[in-house]
């Protein structure tokens, strides 16, 4: 499985520490290949899994990063991004 998606089966598991670091590593792996949806997808993954987790400062860098995924969904038009973005914040 990607990074990615095993960073999402150990959020849904609480395993938000595990999470954080499976997502860290799937943004790198984004970024090297040059995957811009990929990177946007990881990036919103990391926020919810920071938000979990909610050690100091984590929140601020979820906020961040999760302001970094809308900006490349809404640039790339990644509508189900941005769905999963809204409802996160809901």
């Amino acid at each position: 499985p990607t990074p990615s998606r095993t960073g999402e089966a150990l959020l849904v598991r609480g395993d938000a520490e595990q999470s954080v670091r499976d997502f860290e590593r799937g943004l790198q792996h984004s970024r090297a290949l040059g995957s811009r949806p990929y990177e946007a997808h990881c990036l919103l993954g990391m926020a919810l899994a920071l938000r979990q987790r909610a050690e100091n400062g984590d929140l601020e860098r979820a906020h961040e990063l999760q302001e970094q995924a809308i900006a490349t969904g809404q640039e790339l038009g990644m509508a189900r991004l941005l769905r999963d973005a809204a409802a996160s914040h809901a």
